[in-house]
């Protein structure tokens, strides 16, 4: 683990088996590396556990939650765990483009009046699954 994190990804699971290996692979090939990965599972019946404990990165730090107490709860204790300066937050059926961190801080460095900031979603599939644009500003 990087000693001084700079981002605290925090990311709330329950029950997302069929999209959280895609979500988790999105945040760690972020072209900015220097994060910590929270997630909180909030006793999850699927496979999601076995999913997250299969990634091997340092970077992760993985919690499970001994009773369900839902969404809002699983964010407050991501918070409390959080070690970076800026805090962000992620979905677990969601994809982050791969520049997300870099931009996003190189944003609030360059503005700091700002105090959040956010991204754009895309559909993708039939599904109505959301995702990144296929083309982005580099």
């Amino acid at each position: 683990m990087i000693d001084v994190v700079e981002i605290s990804v925090i990311l709330p699971v329950y029950n997302s088996e069929h999209y959280l290996k895609d979500c988790v692979y999105s945040i760690l090939n972020q072209t900015f590396s220097n994060f910590e990965l929270i997630i909180i599972d909030d006793c999850s019946n699927d496979k999601s556990i076995s999913i997250i404990e299969s990634f091997s990165d340092k970077r992760i730090r993985f919690f499970k939650k001994e009773s369900n107490t839902g969404y809002i709860e699983s964010l407050s204790w991501g918070i409390k765990e959080a070690k970076g300066t800026y805090i962000a937050r992620m979905d677990a059926d969601d994809l982050c483009n791969p520049f997300r961190f870099e931009k996003q801080l190189d944003f609030l460095k360059s503005n700091p009046d700002v105090v959040l900031c956010g991204t754009d979603a895309e559909i993708i599939g039939a599904n109505f699954d959301f995702g990144y644009p296929e083309e982005y500003e580099k």
